[in-house]
């Protein structure tokens, strides 16, 4: 049998994730695409009262409410979301653009320009990450020497909460550590090619 070369075994687990990180935002999508119908029939009906009650009104002249910058509720909130937020993806990484969109969402957050934006991402969630890395609850899965700040990282729960041995074995298998059901007591777990690609 011929042995698969290393670069094409590292290739293939690159694909590996790439696929799983599209099924995933397939999914995210497909969720914001059903929020998105059901808000904008929500926005229809309002016209139609408000068209009904007074024929000479036009709703379209109603301005947008800007959601005001750092709304997230009570003191601890922001950090209790991202907490929340990375648990549910376990045993897999997040990555922060995920992450963000999710975080917006959920606190109706809304900025004038992109780069306001990016600099809310950089203050608020990036610096929580930081924080809950330096507790030790948060595995950052990227090098950001190596993408210069410029692509989204990817993050993975490693604190507290594992509840039972499966969600044990859950995290081990998302590290690439073989568990004793994955091999026989005198098999030893060939050591996974590595890549300098972006996880």
């Amino acid at each position: 049998m011929r042995k698969t070369p290393s670069y094409l075994k590292g290739l293939a687990e690159t694909r590996a994730r790439v696929s799983a990180d599209v099924r995933r935002y397939q999914q995210f999508y497909d969720e914001i695409g059903e929020a998105l119908e059901k808000a904008k029939a929500e926005l229809t009906a309002c016209d139609l009262l408000i068209r009904k009650y007074d024929e000479r009104l036009n709703p379209a002249l109603i301005e947008p409410i800007k959601a005001w910058k750092g709304r997230y509720g009570t003191r601890g909130q922001l950090k209790e979301a991202i907490v929340l937020l990375l648990k549910q993806s376990r045993p897999h990484a997040i990555s922060t653009t995920e992450l963000a969109i999710k975080l917006q969402m959920e606190f109706s957050l809304d900025f004038l320009t992109a780069v306001e934006r990016r600099h809310w991402v950089h203050n608020s969630v990036g610096k929580q990450l930081k924080r809950l890395m330096a507790e030790g609850l948060v595995k950052r899965l990227h090098d950001p020497a190596k993408t210069g700040g410029k692509e989204s990282g990817n993050w993975l729960w490693i604190g507290e909460g594992c509840e039972s041995l499966g969600d044990l074995a859950d995290l081990a298998k998302s590290s690439g550590i073989a568990t004793s059901s994955e091999v026989g007591p005198y098999e030893a777990e060939e050591e996974p090619a590595t890549d300098d690609l972006p996880v």
